[in-house]
């Protein structure tokens, strides 16, 4: 494998909560192995594909591309990410499962924004963002889709993982979540973070050019307050206790029509609910 080193083509600022959220999404997220193997699949890595990792974060999704493909398989891989911190975590992350032998595959990181990314038109075959364009601000997703769709090559694909709410689930969840950031100190994330309904997704893919949208697969997202104790409150339980009563008034404003198709609970120490999660994939 091999690693090149950092690219920095950012002069946006990291001081943005992504610095400082240095957490595990597969043990807070419950992400199961079997999930991860769907999206590799849906991105069907081919020899010779030019591949984003787009918001890449700690490298999850390219660490599991990794896992996937044959040994002989060509990549071009680049890792890209507004955060040189979870840049960095993800040369660790890949070089720590891979160990440099997988001998065909290069791998770029590099430091730049999805919204603004300084990359030539039509140049990646496949562009997957996990859980990424909700960390935008809502005035600059459809920014963001555009120009995924302009660096994608001719027929090149998609592929998203995220949430897709509802009219009654998004606010309840955006609100929700939104208390967590500013509990966990994620100042700017609590302001600038909008989670899409799967309505405006489609309606953005659309506006973007993108054809073919097609549902591809839905993920378990098994939300558990208590998972959050840990690794973004520090062990404090004056915040999980403020946080639980704010989501306990915040769910009274749903139906129990809503509250049942999401499984919601409230287990005393652990409240529960499972927001929908898909992934969709469109061609340019």
């Amino acid at each position: 494998m091999k690693v090149f080193e950092i690219t920095h083509n950012t002069s946006e600022t990291s001081i943005n909560g992504f610095d400082i959220r240095i957490v595990p999404y597969e043990e807070i997220h419950n992400i199961r192995l079997e999930d991860f193997k769907k999206l590799v699949k849906i991105i069907d890595p081919q020899d010779n594909d030019i591949i984003l990792d787009g918001g890449a974060g700690y490298g999850a999704v390219s660490r599991e591309i990794l896992s996937e493909i044959s040994i002989n398989k060509k990549l071009n891989l680049y890792l890209l990410d507004i955060s040189p911190v979870q840049l960095q975590r993800a040369t660790v992350e890949l070089n720590r499962y891979f160990d440099n032998h997988i001998e065909n595959v290069k791998i770029n990181f590099v430091h730049d924004s999805i919204v603004h990314p300084r990359c030539q038109d039509s140049f990646f075959d496949k562009v997957a963002c996990k859980m990424v364009i909700h960390e935008i601000s809502k005035g600059n997703q459809q920014l963001a889709i555009n120009e995924i769709h302009r660096i994608l090559k001719n027929e090149g694909k998609f592929v998203i993982w995220d949430l897709m709410l509802n009219e009654e689930i998004q606010p309840f969840f955006q609100s929700v979540i939104r208390k967590k950031d500013e509990l966990a100190g994620y100042k700017y994330l609590a302001k600038q973070r909008y989670f899409l309904r799967e309505d405006e997704w489609i309606e953005m893919l659309v506006a973007s050019g993108f054809k073919k949208i097609n549902k591809e697969a839905d993920i378990s997202y098994e939300l558990h307050s208590l998972n959050r104790l840990k690794h973004e409150f520090n062990d404090d339980m004056r915040k999980l206790d403020e946080w639980h009563d704010f989501i306990r008034y915040e769910a009274k404003k749903i139906t129990n029509k809503t509250k049942e198709q999401i499984g919601y609970s409230d287990n005393g120490n652990d409240i529960v609910f499972n927001p929908p999660k898909f992934i969709y994939s469109a061609q340019k």
